[in-house]
Parts: C-alpha cells; structure tokens; sequence
C-alpha cells in the first residue's frame, strides 16, 4: 500500500505512483473515520523517497545550486526507472544499432531532399503555453526538419499524456527546449542522443544545470548542448512578470 500523508486526496500525478503499487491509495483523509485507539501495523514500511538515484542539489539550503556534492553520481537508478516506466506503459525502443544507422543517414542526408531518412524518431521541441515561448517556433520546426530529414514534434505537457510524451521521447534522437521541469523526459531518450537547451536573455546557462548533470551522468549519455541568448532585441519580457519585482528596492530593481 501506499500511504498520503498530505490533505490532498487526488494528486496529479497518481498515476506514477500506481506503477509501484497494485493496492489502492490510502490517503490521510480517509483515517478520519479510523478508531484511533487501535494500533495501524505494517509488515514493511518505506518512508518517503529513495536518495539513491538523485543528482542534483537546487540549494535550497546551505549548499550552493548545482551536482549534489561529495556523492558519487551514477544514472544507473534513472537509467533503470526510464526502462521501467517504457515496459508499464507498452513504449517500445530500439537498439543502439538502428540508433546509428540512422545517425550515418543524418549526416548525409545535409538537407537535401524532402523525404525524412526516418519514419520512426523524431526531433522535439518542447513548447510551452504559459512563459518562455519561442514565438518563431514554427520557423525552427521547418529549419529542424529540412536539416535533419526527420519529422518534428512538437511536446506540450498540458496537451500530451504521461505516456504519450515517453513514447515521443523514446523515439526523439535530437531535443530542444527552453530551461525548465519539462527537460526531466529527457530521461527516456535513446543513449547518445542530442539535447539543447535554451536560456533565455539574462539567465546564466552555467548557473543552473540539472539537466546538464543528468546528461553528463555514466549511464545516461547523453549529448548536451547549451544555448544562450545574449540579445536584448530577440527577448520579450512576459506580461505581469514585472510584478514580482515591484516590491524591492529602488537600487535592487534598477540593478535587476
């Protein structure tokens, strides 16, 4: 059984925990109702999450941002997740040899023609719909496509399903997408695979690199690349974002 402890009685994000459990959830509001001076016994008891497979500090604390310090960091326990989460959800995936036959019709393939060298990976984007738009996406998409030969797919986690986003990203060879939470599926791209990412204007790439570390992990090798926008003029500020700031000091927002 798994066991809530928190008010909330659906979660959304339920479904993952039920690939780890055939029992239904029992959920801290249900308890409401339990004699309270009867003992609740457990054969086994696992609390919280394992730190086993984490990578990644956020700094919330005393340790600056950045690879969790002093910790030999592995991808073997993401690595194992990802063929987990793939086999619970009937995804498929291939082998490293249709991986690089594919990669050799890539490089020669430079653009020419209109025929895609493949009908089965992909290059990804992923899109968001609220903040850190890319208002030429349609734009990148035919660029991507021409120079790759391949189709490109777009990936917006309000629209897609859990498992449909792993299937795309167990088939995407190549994926861009702005800094954010969406990057974890990366997870689930074939090993030597291409991730770009995306900073916007005045975010310092080298300051925050999760997904950095976790394509640099053994096991996980992943191709990583950053990308930096360093021009004021290709930056649109989002509207009402000023308003986080408007609280400061004068000193402290001019210098922002």
């Amino acid at each position: 059984y798994i066991f809530f402890s928190d008010k909330l009685i659906e979660n959304p994000n339920d479904h993952l925990f039920a690939t780890l459990s055939k029992y239904p959830f029992i959920y801290r509001e249900a308890l409401k109702t339990y004699q309270a001076d009867l003992p609740m016994c457990f054969e086994n008891l696992v609390v919280g999450n394992s730190k086993d497979g984490i990578w990644y500090d956020y700094g919330f604390y005393d340790d600056p941002q950045g690879p969790i310090s002093k910790k030999q960091l592995s991808g073997k326990y993401v690595k194992e997740a990802a063929i987990f989460l793939k086999k619970y959800y009937n995804v498929q995936f291939d082998d490293n040899r249709v991986y690089k036959n594919l990669i050799n019709k890539m490089i020669h393939h430079k653009g020419r023609g209109k025929k895609h060298v493949s009908d089965h990976f992909y290059v990804s984007i992923f899109s968001r719909m609220q903040d850190r738009l890319l208002l030429n996406e349609m734009e990148i998409m035919k660029e991507l496509e021409q120079r790759f030969g391949l189709m490109v797919r777009i990936v917006q986690l309000e629209v897609l399903a859990f498992n449909e986003i792993i299937e795309i990203m167990s088939s995407t060879i190549v994926s861009i997408g702005l800094h954010g939470s969406a990057l974890i599926y990366t997870m689930f791209m074939p090993s030597n695979s291409v991730l770009l990412e995306l900073f916007p204007y005045a975010v310092p790439g080298e300051n925050y690199t999760p997904y950095r570390t976790l394509a640099w992990l053994p096991d996980i090798d992943l191709n990583y690349k950053m990308w930096i926008n360093h021009n004021a003029t290709c930056n649109y500020s989002q509207v009402g974002s000023r308003k986080k700031i408007d609280n400061l000091t004068p000193e402290a927002f001019l210098n922002i």
